[in-house]
Formats: C-alpha cells, structure tokens, sequence
C-alpha cells in the first residue's frame, strides 16, 4: 500500500524534482549512451548482496521486499499436493512464488529442474481452495528447489508525494536508495504508469493494478467480465475494443460463475464456483501524461513525463528520428525503435519483373502504432519507407506472375546495419 505524504505546498505547486540514487545495497540501473545521455530503469533495482535485479513486491507480512522476477507456483492435481514451477517460455525468471490469498508472496522457491507433467493440466491454491484445472505448459514446468526466506531480501517502502492528480511514487529503502518510479492516481486510487507511446506528444497513465476481462455476462456478449481468482486488490478491469484499442473501466458488480458467456465464441461457459467474477462498469478516465523530448545535444534525448519529475522509458534517436529503448539485436545491446516482425521479400514493380523493391507484409496493429521498422527472422532490421499501393509482382519459377500478398504491404529499405544503431551500456 502507498503511503501518502502531505506536502506544505499548494494544489498548483509543481512536485519538487529527486534524483534517483543508489544506496549501498540497492543500487539504480542505468543505461548509459555515447553522448553521455543516460536512461534509468525505474522498474528494477540492482541487489549487490544478492548479484540480481528486483523489484518492489509485497510479501504475506505486509511489507514490500526488493524481489526478483518470479514465475507462479502451480500444482498438477485436483488436490494441490505437488507443487511444481511454472514460468512463461521465454521468462529469465529463477524464481517461482507462491501467492497469499491477497495476492501477496507468501513463499518463494528457486527453480528446479525440468518436471514432466503427467497431463496438460495444472491447478491453482486459492483462498485455500484447490481450483482448476487450467492448461499447463510442460516446456515452461520444473521442480521447485530451496525455499527464499523474505529477510534474505531488502525491505522497500513505496511513498507518493504530491497534492495533483498524478503523485509521484518514490521508491525507497534504509540503505538510502531514492528512485522516483512512477504515479499515484488519485482519482482511480492506485498506483499507475505512463503506457508506452513512441513517436506520440502524450500518453495516458495506466492502471498497475489491472485484470483482464476474459468473458462476457451478457447474451449480446456486449459485457465484459474479470475473473478475479483472489481478493486482489485490483481498481481496473481491461478489455479490448473493436478498434483493437484496450479501453479501462472500474470493476462493476458481481457475476455468477453460471451466467458466463465465453469472449471468444460467446457461448455460455460455466465458470468455477469457487472463483469470483466482476463486469466492467463505467469506464475510467485515465490521466492523460505529456511527452516531451529535452533539448539536449546529441544523439540521444530523454523523453520527460508530465512536469518532467518522471522521464519516459524510450529515449529520442535523433539521428533516425525515432524513439527507442534499450535491447537486444543479434547479441548486442542497442538502442532498438519499436518493431514489428515480419518476412521481407522481393518484389517488382513491372509485370517483367525488372524493377525491384523489398517488401513487407505487416501483421494487423491493434491501436496503429507509429511502427517505423520491421525486423526479419535473421534479426535484420529495415526501415519501412511507406505503403505500396500500385501493382506488385513476384518471379517465380512459371516467370514473372501477379503478387498476391494481400493487404498492408509496405516497402522497407535495404537492410540497416546495427553498427547505424546506437550502442548501450547497462550499469550495475
């Protein structure tokens, strides 16, 4: 829970500015570029006792604990004897929690080896309630190895200063690390951050504690329902438009496990008994947060929140006039534009086959991001130069025949070397 602080300071007053800084055991994460401009990390922390990164977590005793990424502890019966590790397939995590009934860490176990699973199904401890079962993943299941005992992390406390709409929330602890982090909504009563919005003068502020809707209560499937599996203290329920758009409303009444309709088929879907399920009620007005890139000399700019206490996640690339955050290409840590992954292939543009021109077929884009690049299998990156709307063609082995790639074709130009990207350096 966020404690508040009052500041003597009136409505209009600007939240006074603190600069991150490390402590002597928690220290800042940052990403530093050529030109001297750097980028913090305002979602982990290094621990130096531990050799591992973390984040602000809240344990069973009610307290915040600097936690590493953790998958979720799962059983694979109906009577949640045998626990077991599940992690997404592609997760880093070394780590699996078991959760409270709140939603809090009650016990933290490091990964084990591999665990087959005896069928596709696992099931989940609630509330003290064995439910399920739920598809399992047998590529992403191991055993669970020794127990982490929370005084094994460094406590955190989580405070928001401020007197406007959006507070700020420092992150801080007793070894004296300070990390302005992200916001307090007061009018939505909870913590949220800036959604990413590269390229765009301004964002809105989203919810953190959000669950996403995942049936209908209604037979024109017109209302979207939440399974909320705990008490969590969840204030928004997420769901997505026709547009593709995710839209955010408050959580509405509840619904009974026999009147779901499923959000894929609109079927009607018997839920579990033992599970609550909340419908969407009135929309939330999100709190619209500016972006401005600094004026800075260099290559690389930051990108200011709001009154610029708070610095975006992506940084300006001058050079390719594009926003871009740090990760990896080809082993290489470079700051990477927002992409989309798609094949590129040769095309032309008369019925000879004379005149080419590389090609992309872009995936639907809910929302239509300002994607700027696609990138290959291979990890080649291209630029895309504009949407292609006169007759293509394709050489094939019968000879030069009409393209029938469909739509959302784009040219994209020769591949761009990584050396026209710009390097990182992460620290600690």
């Amino acid at each position: 829970m966020v404690a508040v602080a009052a500041l003597l300071a009136s409505c209009s007053d600007p939240v006074v500015p603190l600069e991150a800084a490390s402590g002597t055991r928690l220290v800042v994460r940052r990403f530093t570029f050529t030109n001297g401009a750097d980028l913090i990390d305002r979602t982990r922390v290094h621990d130096l006792a531990r050799d591992e990164d973390c984040a602000p977590r809240r344990w069973s005793d009610g307290l915040s604990y600097c936690t590493p990424d953790a998958g979720e502890v799962v059983y694979t019966d109906g009577q949640c004897v045998t626990p077991v590790a599940r992690l997404p397939v592609d997760s880093s995590a070394r780590y699996a929690a078991a959760l409270a009934f709140d939603g809090e860490v009650a016990h933290l176990y490091r990964v084990g080896a591999p665990f087959d699973l005896a069928s596709s199904e696992v099931w989940h401890l609630e509330q003290g309630i064995c439910v399920g079962s739920f598809p399992g993943n047998a590529a992403a299941t191991f055993a669970l190895a020794d127990e982490q005992l929370r005084d094994a992390f460094a406590p955190v406390t989580s405070v928001a200063r401020g007197e406007g709409r959006l507070q700020i929330v420092d992150v801080t602890s007793a070894d004296g690390l300070v990390l302005p982090a992200h916001y307090h909504d007061r009018t939505v009563a909870g913590e949220c951050v800036a959604a990413r919005a590269p390229g765009a003068p301004a964002t809105s502020c989203v919810p953190v504690a959000t669950v996403a809707a995942t049936y209908f209560a209604d037979t024109a499937c017109t209302q979207p329902v939440a399974q909320i599996a705990s008490i969590t203290p969840s204030v928004a329920i997420a769901y997505p438009q026709p547009s593709g758009c995710t839209a955010y409303a408050a959580l509405g009444a509840d619904v009974p496990a026999s009147a779901l309709r499923s959000f894929e088929t609109c079927t009607p879907e018997q839920g579990d008994p033992n599970t609550r399920y909340v419908a969407a009620g009135a929309p939330l007005d999100l709190a619209p947060v500016s972006r401005t890139v600094a004026h800075d000399a260099g290559r690389i700019r930051r990108i200011d929140l709001g009154d610029g206490v708070l610095t975006d996640s992506l940084v300006y690339d001058a050079m390719l006039d594009v926003d871009c955050e740090p990760g990896l290409l080809g082993g290489s840590l470079l700051c990477l534009p927002d992409v989309t992954t798609a094949e590129t292939q040769a095309r032309f543009t008369d019925a000879a086959c004379l005149d080419r021109i590389d090609v992309a077929v872009l995936p639907a884009l809910p929302c239509s991001p300002k994607i700027a690049f696609v990138v290959d299998g291979a990890d080649v990156l291209r630029r895309i130069m504009g949407p292609v709307t006169g007759s293509l063609y394709a050489h094939v082995a019968a000879g030069c025949v009409a393209d029938v790639d469909g739509p959302n074709v784009v040219a994209v130009s020769l591949p761009i070397p990584t050396t026209q990207l710009e390097p990182v350096v992460l620290a600690p």
